[in-house]
């Protein structure tokens, strides 16, 4: 098994860790889809939420830069449930902002 890890983000931000990860192997695609033919590829991320409900994105970049390597994306989501915050209370993603003008959606 071959490993690499990104830092932590607080805020999270997956694709700068994708990009991070990325950065760390060859740029050359026909690379990848030599090594994705032979092997089972996977990028795996553990996301722990504050709240229950809460979201987060994935850029399209990214996206394409881990299918054009065809690279699988595995996603653990961890969260309190039924702990959400009120629009009017500060973000738990520690913004300092309140919750319906940051990460409310």
């Amino acid at each position: 098994m071959w490993r690499l890890e990104a830092s932590d983000y607080k805020p999270e931000n997956l694709d700068a860790q994708i990009a991070e990860i990325l950065n760390k192997t060859t740029q050359t695609i026909s690379v990848w889809q030599k090594i994705s033919k032979k092997y089972h590829i996977d990028l795996f991320c553990g996301l722990f939420m504050v709240v229950g409900n809460e979201g987060m994105d994935i850029s399209p970049s990214s996206l394409k830069a881990l299918g054009d390597r065809g690279i699988h994306l595995s996603l653990d989501i961890y969260g309190e449930v039924g702990k959400s915050p009120k629009p009017n209370d500060l973000c738990p993603c520690n913004s300092g902002k309140i919750y319906r003008e940051c990460c409310y959606k």
